[in-house]
């Protein structure tokens, strides 16, 4: 009963809470679900709304799962990841085509696809979008260079060989939340970087499928739960998921994106009696 509490504690702090009786739980109620092709990438904004590729169409769903905006993506290639700037900007990358789309927030390509190989950039792997507007975060497989991308002036800055330099086995996933760059290795943990590429702390974590960062708190999604570390003191706590063989999530607030194989699951966190 003690650790319930701590837990159900930590969580009225997470999740914005002014109080909580003995006698609360945590619940998870579903706000809606779509299907997904194995095949397709997804993301979510700023303002919880959903964008999804759907083969040759990307599509943009507000958080009642009612269908705000479809377009065709066919002159911008197959999307290896969405990332956002801001709910007025998406960007979609081509790991095939190494280019970089930006679409505005109603899904309409805003400006001329980026070819990175103009930046003699050749085989990124990863993009994550940054708070500096005109700035972006590139993972190269070369070495895993990182480079922090001025898309306007073309000038960038880099770490080379993150796998000497932080024994990465491999590089699956990154994220800038916050004005950090956080990058996943799922079979040793979490790494947290400064905006100018040097490391604050790691999290070491087997197992890991994806990850999010929310008010200082690292949540790392495993099998059996989410592992959520305050990344100050280092404390953990688990949290249950509501349905099983989740592979990649999102938060925003006390509202979750959970991604299976087939299908991407809209949540609402709450505290009831």
């Amino acid at each position: 009963m003690k650790q319930l509490n701590k837990l159900v504690y930590i969580f009225v702090l997470f999740f914005g809470f002014w109080s909580v009786g003995q006698d609360q739980k945590i619940i998870w109620t579903e706000s809606f679900s779509k299907p997904i092709h194995w095949n397709d990438v997804w993301c979510s904004d700023g303002l919880g709304n959903l964008i999804r590729t759907n083969r040759t169409v990307i599509e943009k769903y507000d958080t009642t799962g009612s269908l705000m905006f479809s377009q065709s993506i066919r002159a911008i290639g197959k999307s290896t990841e969405l990332t956002t700037v801001n709910s007025m900007k998406i960007l979609s990358f081509s790991d095939e085509q190494q280019t970089l789309c930006s679409l505005d927030n109603t899904l309409t390509l805003s400006e001329n696809c980026i070819d990175l190989a103009d930046f003699n950039i050749q085989s990124a792997i990863h993009v994550s979008a940054s708070s500096q507007p005109d700035r972006i975060w590139i993972m190269d497989q070369l070495n895993y260079h990182l480079m922090s991308l001025n898309l306007r002036t073309g000038k960038y800055s880099e770490i080379s060989n993150l796998t000497g330099i932080l024994n990465f086995e491999q590089v699956d996933e990154m994220k800038e939340y916050g004005n950090e760059l956080f990058i996943l290795d799922r079979s040793k943990g979490l790494y947290r970087f400064d905006l100018y590429g040097t490391l604050i702390s790691y999290f070491p974590q087997d197992g890991c499928l994806a990850f999010a960062v929310q008010d200082g708190n690292a949540m790392i999604l495993k099998k059996d739960g989410i592992l959520m570390i305050d990344m100050e003191s280092e404390e953990e706590q688990n949290l249950h998921l509501p349905i099983p063989e989740i592979i990649d999530f999102s938060v925003n607030g006390s509202s979750f994106y959970f991604r299976t194989v087939d299908k991407i699951f809209r949540y609402k966190l709450s505290l009831n009696k």
